[in-house]
């Protein structure tokens, strides 16, 4: 019933800086993972809502030097969370692929992309792109400043009816200090065509700051601050015009090391 999914299982050959993976694996696309304690924040940004979390299939790759790529062909978009049986509609697969350099600890840049063709209703054309720039900027002995800048473009064309675009640019700044840590993270998202938020399709801009205790080795505790700022009502009932959302929250989160 969708309650319950296998998130990754696969298998993988290394032959000295190539290698194969075949099974269900996650997306190269997105900055943001599945997983609670890979991610600076408690929430994820919008952006990570319109990206695939993973796939099945066949992925190469290889490393050259700085420069890491990969190529691979899958079911669909995404691994279908509900209606498990149905992962592989059609007979088509959709391409995806990704480029990386880790120029040095302060600059790195990453690049990965996505086709697919769709069944329902006719076949429907979808295309991401996701860019990445990241790093870790030194302070001093002890500490750095971990940054990142993501940009996410994604077109939706069925063959009946008109296209769609969604694009978006979210910016990450973080620092540790002892066992706190506080990150922010910073949006644009441009959904005018729906592809997200339907009849609600609007510009959004959110603002999001954590802040970040480790209590023990693998138990942190957190607190979150965000902010929503939409050109039409998104988030309250009724009226016209800009609407606005604060949240604040807490959580805890485990991840002991096996």
């Amino acid at each position: 019933d969708g309650d319950v999914a296998l998130e990754t299982a696969y298998v993988t050959y290394d032959a000295d800086g190539i290698g194969a993976m075949l099974g269900r694996f996650g997306t190269p696309i997105g900055y943001e993972v599945l997983s609670p304690w890979g991610n600076s924040n408690i929430s994820r940004s919008l952006s990570w809502q319109g990206q695939p979390i993973n796939h099945d299939g066949i992925a190469i790759s290889g490393s050259a030097d700085i420069v890491d790529v990969m190529i691979g062909v899958v079911n669909s978009y995404s691994v279908a969370d509900q209606q498990i049986f149905v992962n592989d509609g059609n007979d088509d697969k959709a391409i995806l692929g990704s480029i990386g350099a880790g120029i040095n600890d302060a600059f790195n840049i990453y690049v990965a992309g996505l086709y697919s063709e769709e069944p329902g209703g006719g076949d429907t054309d979808v295309g991401q792109l996701n860019a990445i720039v990241s790093g870790l900027v030194p302070i001093n002995d002890d500490s750095d400043v971990r940054y990142a800048v993501e940009g996410n473009w994604r077109e939706v064309d069925p063959d009946s009816g008109s296209d769609s675009t969604l694009w978006s640019v979210v910016g990450y700044l973080g620092f540790d200090v002892g066992p706190v840590a506080v990150d922010g993270r910073l949006e644009y998202m441009d959904d005018d065509d729906g592809q997200l938020l339907g009849a609600n399709s609007n510009e959004i801009v959110s603002f999001t700051l954590t802040g970040t205790i480790a209590l023990v080795e693998g138990v942190d505790f957190r607190m979150e601050y965000r902010h929503y700022e939409a050109d039409k009502k998104v988030y309250l009932d009724g009226g016209s015009g800009d609407d606005s959302v604060d949240i604040l929250q807490a959580q805890v989160v485990w991840h002991p090391s096996l």
